[in-house]
């Protein structure tokens, strides 16, 4: 593998450094048809999608293209005629036909080997779609193309081809989808993913030019269920009074229904006057249970010993150190949770000064801890593909805020009490889930306030340290390669320290095909069980 990292700016230099790697030999198969809607394009889009369909390598093709009718008044439309593998139609109809097909949206260059990759993972993966990584170009009739903004997505996921920009280059394997295809290619790509008919090949195969014109689309929740359906919210505790008060009162004053909330709090040998005066405020409440849990600390016992006090059937583990920020978070849940592909939701963490603290947890990176992804960036930073501000699939996220179906949680046997006391609970459990063939969700609709550690403090010491990296051989041992893996980050990026997203590579040719086959091992199984009814 490539393992000179360029930083994200110079984007241009490592396409200029670091080849695309050829696919493996394999034998000649018959011509890909290659289908263009090039209504929206100029000439010069055209132009560079034939030349580059001229100078392909390892596979033959043939071109339908749907072209504007004054593009037939243009030089272009001579190249055109004089070129033998391409033929011209009149109506969006035409394109395609019963065949596997190759769409390209949008005027640019497909990279020498494109074609003969795109046969390759089809071949490889069975899938009915295949798409690829794409970058953007300008041209300079010196220096030649000049790539920037590449779009490097993560293994296929319904709510991420969904928010994240539509790919230009798709094989499809009935060519009947071709127009729809070529006209929203959503429409077919998520429900595709979401069956698990859809492969990405992490190669950046297309260069755009001239983007197509995407229509505007809402890819907001369906409406929410049952408001009434009860959720608890489960929270240990040690002393600092102010942040457990601020915690409780936040989630109450900005919960939808209210009525339907409840807490159990988990008391872990607080000593202070304040502690207790606010603990016999909040048994008071009809909707509070305390609990006296008089052992060391242990987080994951805490959190499995109140789930068992519950009937609800979502539960909400929570920090006493989080503050919510967003009005109706529990409907929000409510929703999240009521689809069947979601077994956990993790929420947008910032600090006080609005920094972000958990974008989601990252498999992996530098030293291979896992890691908050965002970890220290402004507020308004989107991050690669809009990652930290949007919905989206997550390998992992954070027990700091984390919500769950009740039934999922006690198949799974909760959080490891005996493993993993104090840390990297939350990640084991997000891989269990994971493995269980549910997605783990991260919501950026969902934020909150995390005066993080105040309570337990900071890992500053050896023996914390100590504690800490024990736990993380131990979950290894147990999870094995699944802790190092991470399906939502692209094989181009890499870490020059611990923090992802810091540099690019270019993946060779035994990255792209292994990030290939662990999609075809991942795919979502049938059967998985429904979200509880209330």
């Amino acid at each position: 593998a490539n393992v000179c990292a360029y930083p994200p700016a110079r984007w241009h230099a490592l396409r200029r450094d670091q080849p695309l790697p050829a696919p493996p030999a394999s034998p000649p198969g018959p011509p890909l048809q290659v289908v263009v809607d090039a209504r929206p394009l100029p000439p010069a889009g055209v132009r560079l999608i034939l030349e580059s369909l001229q100078a392909q390598v390892g596979t033959d093709w043939r071109l339908t293209l749907l072209p504007a009718p004054s593009l037939l008044d243009h030089a272009v439309s001579l190249a055109l005629r004089d070129e033998p593998r391409a033929r011209i139609v009149s109506r969006p109809e035409d394109l395609g036909g019963g065949g596997p097909v190759v769409v390209v949206r949008g005027g640019g260059q497909l990279a020498p080997h494109a074609l003969a990759w795109l046969a390759l993972a089809a071949d490889r993966s069975g899938a009915a779609f295949v798409h690829t990584d794409h970058d953007h170009v300008t041209g300079d009739w010196r220096e030649g193309a000049l790539h920037r903004e590449p779009c490097l997505y993560a293994s296929p996921d319904p709510l991420d081809l969904a928010t994240a920009p539509p790919p230009p280059l798709v094989w499809a394997r009935d060519g009947t989808r071709a127009a729809a295809l070529s006209a929203e290619p959503a429409t077919s790509l998520v429900p595709a993913a979401a069956k698990g008919r859809l492969a990405h090949l992490p190669l950046c195969l297309f260069s755009l030019a001239f983007p197509a014109t995407d229509p505007a689309r809402s890819f907001e929740p369906e409406p929410d269920p049952p408001a009434d359906l009860p959720l608890c919210v489960i929270i240990p505790t040690r002393d600092a009074a102010d942040l457990l008060e601020q915690c409780v009162g936040s989630l109450t004053r900005l919960a939808a229904a209210p009525q339907h909330l409840s807490f159990i709090i988990l008391d872990n040998r607080s000593h202070e006057p304040a502690t207790a005066a606010l603990l016999d405020r909040l048994r008071a409440r009809p909707n509070v249970q305390v609990l006296e849990h008089d052992e060391p600390f242990n987080w994951s016992r805490m959190n499995n010993l109140a789930a068992e006090q519950t009937s609800a059937p979502l539960l909400v583990f929570a920090n006493n150190d989080v503050e919510m920020r967003t009005a109706g978070w529990d409907a929000r849940l409510r929703r999240r949770l009521a689809e069947p592909r979601t077994g956990l939701v993790g929420a947008r963490l910032l600090y006080p000064d609005g920094h972000v603290q958990h974008a989601g947890i990252v498999l992996g990176p530098g030293d291979g801890r896992p890691v908050h992804e965002g970890l220290g960036a402004p507020g308004d930073a989107p991050g690669p593909l809009g990652r930290w501000v949007r919905p989206r699939r997550a390998a992992a996220v954070t027990g700091a805020f984390m919500a769950a179906r009740r039934d999922l949680f006690v198949t799974l046997g909760g959080f490891d009490a005996a493993r993993l006391a104090i840390a990297y609970n939350d990640v084991d459990l997000c891989l269990r889930v994971r493995a269980a063939g549910f997605e783990v969700l991260y919501d950026a609709g969902l934020e909150l306030t995390h005066y993080e550690s105040r309570t337990r403090g900071h890992n500053v010491t050896l023996d914390r340290v100590a504690w800490d990296d024990a736990e993380l051989a131990a979950l290894h041992a147990a999870r094995g390669e699944a802790l190092l893996h991470d399906p939502t980050v692209n094989p181009h990026w890499t870490s020059f320290g611990r923090l992802p997203f810091e540099g690019l590579r270019q993946p060779d040719a035994q990255d792209a095909l292994a990030w290939l086959d662990r999609q075809v091992t991942t795919r979502p199984a049938a059967g998985r069980s429904s979200p509880p009814s209330g």
